[in-house]
């Protein structure tokens, strides 16, 4: 504890609150946990999903749907990107986007499905990244609620093109 305390304390003097030592430890962490090359650590969800669509390089008006089940925090960043948000329903009795329902929405103007993972709770990711692949979609995984769950022995948050975690 207290060597968890004097390097928090080393990161404030210094100034370095996200890039200091600490933040080194936790990507690494999370890297070797997660079994990932890539980690980006964000003040917070909303700013992982911005920078995640950034990364895409979509274009005005492009398509990325969402399910009606989601922190509102993915619509916002949709609309201030100037993108078109679209929303997908959830399954009957699961609050996941419903693939079969997905299907009907997706258009030619359709650039990526952001799947939330509610309650650690998931879609089929093998199906959802089939449609995506038919399509030439990016899948990015909403796994803030999902952190340590997984899916077909995979952690949620890894089986797309981008995951984020809050």
């Amino acid at each position: 504890d207290n060597k968890i305390i004097k390097s928090f304390n080393s990161s404030l003097k210094k100034k370095l609150i996200s890039e200091g030592l600490l933040s080194a430890k936790l990507k690494s962490e999370i890297s070797k946990i997660l079994k990932v090359k890539y980690i980006t650590l964000c003040p917070n969800g909303t700013m992982a999903l911005y920078l995640a669509l950034s990364s895409l390089k979509l274009k005005k008006n492009d398509e990325v749907i969402i399910p009606d089940r989601a922190w509102i925090s993915a619509a916002h960043v949709i609309m201030k990107m100037n993108l078109r948000c679209k929303i997908a329903e959830v399954e009957k009795d699961r609050p996941i986007i419903d693939l079969s329902k997905l299907k009907k929405i997706i258009t030619k103007k359709t650039k990526v499905i952001i799947a939330v993972h509610m309650g650690g709770r998931a879609c089929d990711m093998k199906k959802l990244k089939s449609i995506a692949k038919k399509n030439n979609i990016k899948v990015i995984e909403d796994a803030a609620q999902a952190f340590g769950s997984k899916q077909y022995g995979k952690y949620l948050g890894t089986q797309s093109d981008i995951g984020c975690f809050s």
